[in-house]
């Protein structure tokens, strides 16, 4: 999840904020889920039901930042795959290794114990898809890293264009295609999972963000807010809908936001480049985008947080009442968002900075990604 930016004027300030609280929103539906799974609290949040939303946020985010990547001139094939492994694997091979040595002490810590063979082991550090041996649909230690397999499927999709544009196109096709229904058995189920769908949606909405003009953008912001809406009072909880409904009622209405705020900013560039409102924007984009740049670490590290935190709040309040059951996600929220700043800062950051200095390469190449 590396930032989101634009050309000649720094981010894309709103999908940077919008990452940051789609992440935030994930923590706060798993926490609600597990305590609601584990009769913990009044139920007092049921309303973040909608979390979910918070990945499909995430795919349609990364279909809009990998076409602006493939959009840049003179970049090639290694080096997109090396920015690509530089973002995504040291933070997680980090919180992969800390998670299996926990889970391998005390393997009930991740609610229940768990076995893992080698091999899923291997697979899972490496985040290729794999069909789990006893029926379990989330990889092994990191349950949320199945949505990194989409992820890295859509990388190669980008690969494959960038060394063979007009395979690339084809294979892309074939499999868009093949992803407008569902499928039940692997790897069909990961290869023409609907979901696939989000990220062309993504593509699609950086295309037309180029061209649109602002009262466009506005249009589209209350379509979008309108669809969504309606697909809340009528199919609600959405994330008991199968994928393919799941695509057009949230992943789409998503798409036309995600190209709206683009494009209000990108007809804000000209008055800011010339210095109106660039401080109150410098101001904003420091503390809202703050959250966004933790989203990648905050995304791996919330459920063993969650985890722990509901462990210990439950050894000193076990039924709470209403204020506490509401303190407790609060805090659990509070310390989610505090680990993925450190890890963002303290490894992350330095990390890349070491291996990849991908400061100074973005200014010299002027590419830009995200990850979900």
């Amino acid at each position: 999840m590396s930032d989101v930016r634009w050309p000649d004027a720094g981010r894309y300030i709103s999908l940077q904020i919008g990452r940051g609280l789609a992440a935030l929103l994930v923590v706060l539906h798993h926490t609600v889920g597990r305590a609601n799974v584990a009769g913990f609290g009044p139920g007092l949040g049921s309303g973040f039901g909608f979390g979910f939303l918070g990945v499909d946020f995430f795919f349609v985010l990364s279909g809009f930042i990998i076409a602006y990547t493939l959009s840049k001139p003179n970049l090639g094939v290694g080096d997109f795959l090396w920015r690509r492994a530089l973002r995504l694997l040291p933070v997680f091979w980090l919180v992969f290794v800390v998670s299996g040595l926990a889970v391998w002490i005390k393997p009930s810590l991740l609610g229940h114990p768990v076995h893992y063979s080698t091999v899923e082991l291997i697979k899972a550090a490496l985040l290729v898809r794999q069909d789990i041996s006893d029926g379990r649909s989330n990889p092994p230690i990191i349950g949320v890293a199945w949505t990194l397999h989409h992820e890295v499927l859509f990388y190669a999709l980008a690969a494959l264009w960038l060394w063979l544009p007009r395979w690339g196109l084809v294979v892309a096709g074939v499999l868009l295609l093949g992803s407008m229904q569902e499928h039940g058995h692997y790897p069909a189920s990961y290869l023409l999972n609907p979901l696939n769908l989000e990220f062309a949606f993504g593509a699609l909405a950086y295309l037309a963000h180029r061209r649109l003009p602002s009262t466009a953008a506005w249009l589209l912001i209350g379509v979008g807010a309108l669809a969504l809406s309606l697909a809340w009072q009528w199919w609600r909880p959405l994330d008991e809908l199968v994928n393919s409904s799941r695509v057009w009622s949230a992943g789409l209405p998503l798409a036309l936001l995600v190209c709206a705020f683009a494009t209000l900013e990108r007809h804000s560039a000209a008055s800011t480049a010339r210095g109106v409102g660039a401080a109150r924007r410098a101001a904003i984009s420091h503390a809202m985008g703050r959250l966004g740049d933790w989203s990648y670490a905050l995304y791996l590290t919330h459920y063993p947080v969650m985890l722990l935190c509901l462990k210990l709040f439950r050894g000193v309040v076990p039924q709470p009442s209403e204020v506490q059951a509401l303190s407790y996600f609060v805090l659990t929220a509070v310390v989610a968002v505090a680990v993925a700043a450190a890890l963002h800062h303290g490894f992350e950051k330095p990390v890349q900075r070491w291996l990849g200095q991908p400061g100074r390469r973005t200014q010299q190449a002027r590419p830009a990604s995200a990850t979900s």
